[in-house]
């Protein structure tokens, strides 16, 4: 009876890792042809980008002298003056 049981544990065993290895090698692999796809389209679009830059001159948006105030880093400030009737928390 041991042995027999032995048998179907290291039967289902074989099996479970096997359907496993080879669901991991497909993620495994679709996840790197995901990659070189968002690789192509990302050098397919920088040329075209570029290929459109030439004909129009981008400008890069300038940093203000004196920014509004932020709490947290990146949260405007204007947003929590507007939440807290609603909330009652202030965020600090």
């Amino acid at each position: 009876m041991c042995y027999f049981l032995k048998l179907i544990t290291n039967y289902f065993l074989q099996k479970v890792l096997v359907t496993h290895f080879y669901e991991l090698t497909f993620l495994i692999l679709s996840n790197i042809m995901l990659s070189i796809i968002a690789q192509l389209l990302s050098t397919a679009v920088r040329g075209a980008q570029s290929a459109s830059s030439v004909a129009v001159e981008s400008t890069r948006p300038k940093r203000l002298i004196n920014p509004s105030p932020v709490r947290h880093g990146f949260i405007p400030e204007e947003w929590f003056q507007a939440f807290y009737p609603k909330t009652g928390a202030s965020g600090k």
